[in-house]
């Protein structure tokens, strides 16, 4: 394991393999990053949605209690276009509110999820009580339709009186009963009775022409009647609210302006997070980034030391060799690893010294060349030597004197050129001269 680890090739593949998988981690963070961000774009998307669609309720919700509940097709069929549109826009509402809790995927101890939880609670309460609300006005009726269209009828039996008196008495109650219909205060209620019961001490107590009995018992019991609806109506008022903060329109604004809270709560729980997301992010991509340059320099500088400088230092080596210096085999000694480029130092050092064993073997081979070539060129002189002498002898065999003569010049002659060489080899082989 430690020789694998040695290797040059292990090294640069570790190397590349290190920042290779930097890069894959860097950019599986980058998209899970990405990815994270678009999500809760997504989903402060479906936030401002639900809020625009709870705010459009609420627009529905002032024109129906306002012109809606007074249209005749709700009188009629209990719908108008207010409704519908009130009935989309909390249906839209509720519906993004179940996609958030549900499809994000939330831990429900999130606060974003209790928060959510709320919500959904709150818009399903306001969504019950608006419904109560309409229900209340549809018994309530307007002008011929419902409880007040039962006591218009009431009204026509009490103004169908034969006096100015009881005229006047019964534009007095529907005096009351306006004012209170436009103020909703109660103090025209307690009005009212107090006319109802005035009305009915002058029927009782008339001694008018017409107020027969019967006449009388009509026109009280038309009078109690009266005050009886009224009195239905009222209540019915008093339940549905005779303010903002009363009855079910005030448990309907008291919903609403508790809801809207959430709302905002909830956006701003979104923007916050999206806001940290955005800059955990940046902080996230710019480590990863400094990682991998601090990578990217430690691998160039561990690869310079471990490969490029020994290469560079053994290349210097080789061209100090080619010029004859001598200590190029302790310098090669002095570099000794146990990589590839140990073992390509090792074959250098082998190489050299096996070129070192074939110059001395070289240099030996010529010297013993030039000794064989000396001594061959001795033995062609001698020959040639002895070759022309045995002419002379034999050419002056019969005279001495042109013999001796003859000779002496001839080995004068031929020895001239090599005197030094024949002295050196007379001497050598003690010829006496």
């Amino acid at each position: 394991m430690k020789k694998l680890l040695a290797s040059i090739k292990t090294k640069i593949q570790l190397a590349f393999l290190t920042f290779i998988l930097l890069a894959t981690l860097t950019g599986i963070l980058s998209y899970t990053i990405v990815d994270t961000i678009l999500d809760h774009e997504a989903l402060k998307r479906k936030i401002d949605e639900m809020a625009s669609h709870f705010a459009e309720a609420r627009k529905q919700e002032k024109d129906f209690i306002l012109y809606g509940r007074k249209e005749v097709a709700f009188l009629e069929n209990g719908t108008c276009e207010s409704l519908q549109e009130f009935a989309r826009a909390i249906h839209t509402s509720q519906q993004l509110i179940r996609q958030i809790k549900h499809s994000e995927g939330l831990p429900k101890e999130d606060a974003l999820y209790t928060r959510i939880d709320a919500l959904e609670a709150a818009v399903l309460l306001y969504d019950r009580q608006f419904w109560g609300l309409v229900n209340a006005y549809k018994i309530r009726g307007f002008r011929d339709h419902g409880m007040e269209g039962d006591m218009r009828e009431v009204v026509h039996q009490l103004q169908n009186c034969e006096s100015t008196q009881e005229q006047w008495f019964a534009l007095m109650l529907r005096r009351h009963e306006k004012d209170f219909f436009i103020r909703h205060d109660p103090a025209y209620v307690q009005a009212l009775h107090k006319r109802a019961k005035d009305f009915i001490a002058f029927v009782e107590d008339s001694r008018l022409p017409h107020m027969t009995a019967a006449y009388k018992e009509k026109t009280t019991a038309a009078i109690r009647n009266y005050r009886t609806h009224f009195d239905r109506i009222a209540a019915l008022e008093t339940k549905i609210g005779l303010t903002k903060n009363e009855g079910f329109i005030g448990a309907l604004n008291k919903t609403a302006e508790s809801t809207e809270p959430l709302l905002a709560h909830l956006q701003q729980l979104i923007h916050d997070r999206n806001q940290t997301l955005a800059e955990n992010s940046t902080l996230l991509l710019l480590f990863s980034i400094g990682l991998m340059l601090a990578c990217g320099l430690a691998f160039n500088f561990l690869l310079a030391r471990k490969i490029s400088n020994p290469i560079i230092q053994l290349s210097q080596v080789v061209a100090q060799a080619s010029v004859g210096d001598s200590t190029t085999l302790r310098t090669l000694e002095g570099m000794q690893r146990e990589d590839e480029l140990g073992t390509l130092i090792v074959s250098i050092g082998q190489m050299f010294r096996e070129i070192n064993l074939k110059i001395e073997e070289i240099s030996q081979k010529n010297l013993l060349l030039q000794t064989t070539a000396l001594q061959e060129k001795e033995r062609i002189w001698i020959t040639e030597g002895v070759s022309l002498f045995d002419g002379i002898v034999v050419k002056h065999a019969n005279d001495v004197h042109a013999l001796a003569d003859d000779f002496l010049r001839n080995l004068v002659a031929y020895t001239a050129a090599r005197l030094p060489f024949c002295y050196r080899k007379l001497i050598r082989m003690a010829i006496p001269l």
